[in-house]
């Protein structure tokens, strides 16, 4: 395997995904490969910008230190809110009321120029 620059190893794909986004992010130019027979990543930078991607890669690592990006929910499934139904009956009986025994809440809603 023929590198030109310095090889920063990584654990996996995606944690060299992670890396040479950081290191876009600092204008510091990294190269994405991985090694055929040990399917190992790494990123590859110029020499003389080792220093400055390392440093890029510990601050990035410092600020999201137990930041877990899968976090399991505390509750699934359906939530259902008691009030809610007891909103939805009296907005029910409301309509019902006004539709069966005339106008009132239409009527007075409405603007009569007279």
């Amino acid at each position: 395997m023929q590198t030109n620059g310095t090889i920063i190893p990584t654990r996996s794909r995606r944690q060299a995904m992670d890396w040479s986004l950081v290191l876009v992010s600092q204008g510091i130019q990294s190269t994405l490969q991985v090694d055929p027979e040990s399917r190992r990543w790494f990123l590859i930078v110029e020499e003389q910008d080792h220093e400055a991607a390392m440093a890029a890669i510990r601050q990035f690592r410092l600020e999201n230190r137990g930041w877990d990006w899968k976090q399991k929910l505390e509750w699934s499934g359906l939530m259902f809110h008691w009030g809610v139904l007891l909103w939805c009956i009296f907005l029910a009986l409301a309509y019902w009321l006004d539709a069966a025994h005339g106008k009132g809440l239409r009527g007075a809603g409405m603007r009569h120029s007279a």
